[in-house]
């Protein structure tokens, strides 16, 4: 990877969505190291055809979900069902050469939705052009090069944004944080740690837990936003470490008076005494007998 870092210059994030919106480039292969994730693009020839490119409608159901807004929230505001966005999410992922399923989004895309309205540190990525003969490509990981036809690529990266995560979890859950960030399935996951599924949806459901998420684009969103992750329940004022616990102080539990030393409520037994199946039952010590009690 030293070879794209050496001859990458500075690329807008927000260009890298317009292109990918547009149809201008087309996802070959995402692949990640230890400080950086990057993005595979395929230039598109221009003899090409253009794709015709989503309406403007379209493109914001994406860019508010990739920005972390529950499409059951975007249905709403726009007044659509959920199914539709994500169906519309789905298509217009695909049409960019993605996997369809918005938890395999890759990071430079959610960083570049969140450019669009300067809610990230992460404006700007770095990008190098790549040639099939040049020094480097064979570092590459299996299958990464699947562009044919001799077909200029781009690669695009990023900064990991998942570098501050081990002050607040565990080594375990540190490394399930990045596949998370990656886009790695439970499955794969599961695979790549050598553990069970169970397991790794256990670590996950920790990981959102301690960060105060509910979800893998909510936490995509928080870490591009830079956002100070704190447990739930917890605020920064609560302890010196993010993770300290709230203290709450305790109430004494109100004093209930006993049943036995209440008085006994005159009406209702006036009430029941009174009632026709009553007549003529003996006096009680808690009022007179029916007899008494012959006009309300």
């Amino acid at each position: 990877m030293k070879h794209f870092d050496q001859a990458a210059v500075e690329f807008p994030l927000t260009e890298l969505w317009d292109q990918l919106v547009c149809g201008r480039v087309h996802v070959v292969d995402t692949f990640h190291s230890e400080q950086w994730c990057y993005l595979l693009l395929e230039l598109r020839p221009p003899d090409d055809q253009p794709r015709r490119p989503p309406s403007e409608r379209k493109t914001e159901m994406l860019a508010r979900t990739l920005r972390g807004e529950r499409q059951k929230a975007v249905a709403v505001d726009l007044r659509l069902a959920p199914s539709t966005i994500a169906l519309t999410v789905s298509e217009c992922l695909k049409s960019m050469g993605l996997d369809g399923r918005a938890a395999r989004v890759p990071i430079p895309l959610v960083m570049a939705a969140h450019a669009l309205t300067g809610e990230t540190p992460f404006t700007h990525g770095r990008a190098s052009e790549l040639a099939l003969d040049l020094p480097g490509v064979a570092d590459l990981p299996p299958g990464a090069l699947r562009a044919g036809g001799g077909r200029p690529c781009r690669v695009v990266s990023v900064p990991r944004p998942d570098t501050e995560l081990g002050s607040i979890l565990s080594g375990a859950e540190h490394a399930v944080a990045r596949l998370l960030v990656e886009g790695k399935s439970y499955t794969e996951m599961a695979w790549l740690r050598g553990t069970s599924v169970r397991t790794v949806a256990n670590q996950v459901a920790s990981i959102f837990q301690k960060t105060g998420v509910s979800g893998r684009a909510e936490f995509l969103s928080a870490l591009v936003r830079k956002q100070k992750l704190v447990p739930r329940g917890t605020t920064e004022a609560d302890g010196a470490s993010v993770g300290a616990r709230r203290t709450v102080p305790c109430r004494p539990a109100p004093t209930v008076p006993s049943i036995v030393s209440q008085p006994p409520r005159r009406e209702a037994s006036k009430r029941w005494e009174g009632s026709p199946r009553r007549e003529g039952a003996p006096t009680t010590p808690n009022g007179p007998s029916s007899s008494s009690l012959e006009v309300f």
